[in-house]
């Protein structure tokens, strides 16, 4: 505005300087090849042919490569949606990898300037959030599932978890006891059973020997079982750890892909049709590789996250060792048995001895029925618990599937408004690359008229002083030449 009211007050220079100001603050603005153009105007204007040319030449040779390239994208391209793809990336973050044209960047820039593209690109980014967003949504009930339906469920309750620690501390001791109490009666009946019940309590002890490391491993205390789930948790980081790696490797496999696809496609028209269909091909195969690798990834994340979230009670490990105890449990009742029925040769301090250790054995077995009700009784008021958590979610589930379903057929129909406004775009700022080529153009040739003009004037003026000179010599040897005559 400024540069036009110079213009009309006929401060050519003041207007030129405008320009140049505007220029520097602006050198990537979309408005920046009429800048020059008018600049080239004014100084044909002040008759500096040189500048003006060069700024025509430059700004003609700069447009003529790009308006090429988009008349050829443009006729090249029927579907509108190609262009919006390119723009928004949006293959690639569909996590599709195949590149689809080059597109200039500047007419890129300029694209998104514009007003209905802005609107446009911002209704499909809200899409895309609300897409997002429901996946999140997704991913989360499915861990929720996973935790309200898995082994370690009782932590999500912190007190019911802690009965359970406690639970856990006396059937472990329970364990070792049993375990300490047969060592003892074993040796008491060792003197007097027969060669036959000697190996028939072998064999009950080799059952029961495979479980043993087990067994000795097992904590006794909430100190003991708080440094295992300590253990336990540092050994998942380590995984993930190594599995941060392992995605940083497949992201880097992504990025080569997406570069060498580019690469291909900048220099596809030095390529035969053979060569371009066996890159499209192997780029197809990796492409595949590269998602199941994605998919994989995000599969471990997974179980090394509910891993971390199931250390302690409930955890793998712990499901194993409840497994052993009970085996080793049934094997230790069994040896008992056999032991008892031996009780009858012993005497005196032996006897007593014994019948301690049987009172004990059983009094290990009525403590186990007390944890078996006591479990029952936890899992009971978790699962009333988790009855009420479970039908939420199972609303929510409900909730987010028919949001998805929504969501898809406005993203459809919003890539599919969008799309055509991002061509009509694309259509439009071709079409002024055209004009800026032209107007360059016309500045050169005004520049060699005004030129051509100056110097015609220059010439003529030249004549008409050269004819006044001959007049006025004329004039002033008219007397002398009559005197001559």
């Amino acid at each position: 505005e400024i540069a036009w009211t110079y213009t009309k007050a006929k401060k050519m220079q003041q207007a030129l300087r405008a320009l140049d100001l505007h220029v520097l603050a602006q050198p990537d603005s979309p408005f920046v090849p009429e800048v020059k153009v008018l600049q080239g105007n004014l100084l044909i204007r002040l008759k500096r042919w040189g500048r003006a040319t060069d700024l025509f030449t430059k700004t003609r040779d700069k447009f003529v490569p790009v308006h090429k390239r988009m008349k050829q994208l443009i006729d090249e391209q029927t579907d509108p949606n190609v262009f919006f793809d390119v723009l928004l990336a949006r293959n690639l973050g569909r996590g599709n990898l195949a590149v689809t044209v080059k597109v200039p960047d500047l007419a890129v820039r300029w694209v998104k300037e514009r007003t209905d593209v802005k609107r446009a690109m911002n209704l499909v980014t809200d899409m895309r959030d609300v897409r997002q967003s429901i996946d999140e949504s997704k991913k989360l009930i499915r861990r929720l599932e996973r935790t309200v339906n898995s082994p370690a469920k009782i932590r999500i309750f912190p007190d019911f978890a802690n009965a359970a620690r406690q639970a856990l501390q006396v059937e472990n001791r329970l364990t070792k006891a049993r375990r300490r109490i047969l060592a003892r009666e074993h040796a008491l009946v060792k003197s007097v059973a027969t060669d036959q019940e000697r190996t028939q309590l072998a064999e009950l002890k080799g059952k029961r020997a495979g479980l043993e490391s087990s067994v000795a491993k097992l904590p006794e205390t909430q100190e003991e079982i708080a440094a295992r789930t300590k253990k336990q948790v540092g050994q998942v980081q380590g995984l993930e750890k190594k599995l941060s790696k392992l995605e940083v490797v497949v992201q880097a496999l992504k990025a080569e892909l997406i570069a060498a696809e580019k690469y291909f496609a900048d220099t596809a028209g030095s390529k035969s049709a053979g060569a371009r269909q066996s890159f499209a091909q192997e780029a197809t195969k990796i492409r595949g590789e590269v998602k199941a690798l994605n998919v994989e990834v995000e599969e471990l994340k997974s179980l090394l996250e509910q891993a971390r979230r199931t250390a302690g009670v409930g955890s793998a490990e712990d499901l194993a060792e409840r497994k052993a105890k009970k085996q080793y449990k049934n094997y230790a009742d069994a040896e008992h048995k056999l032991l008892a029925r031996l009780r009858a040769r012993l005497s005196g301090r032996a006897a007593r001895e014994f019948d301690d250790l049987s009172r004990l054995m059983s009094r290990c077995m009525q403590v186990d029925t007390i944890l078996a009700a006591f479990a029952s009784k936890l899992d009971q008021g978790v699962e009333g618990k988790l009855t009420a958590i479970r039908l939420v979610i199972s609303e929510e589930k409900a909730r987010v599937a028919k949001y998805d379903v929504e969501a898809n057929e406005y993203k459809s129909q919003t890539d599919l408004i969008a799309g055509g406004i991002t061509y009509s775009g694309f259509k439009a700022v071709s079409k002024r690359f055209y004009e800026i080529v032209v107007r360059s153009d016309v500045g050169v040739i005004d520049v060699a008229w005004a030129l051509k003009d100056a110097k015609s004037k220059e010439v003529s003026a030249l004549v008409r002083q050269s004819k006044r000179d001959l007049k006025l010599l004329d004039d002033e040897f008219k007397e002398v030449l009559k005197e001559k005559k």
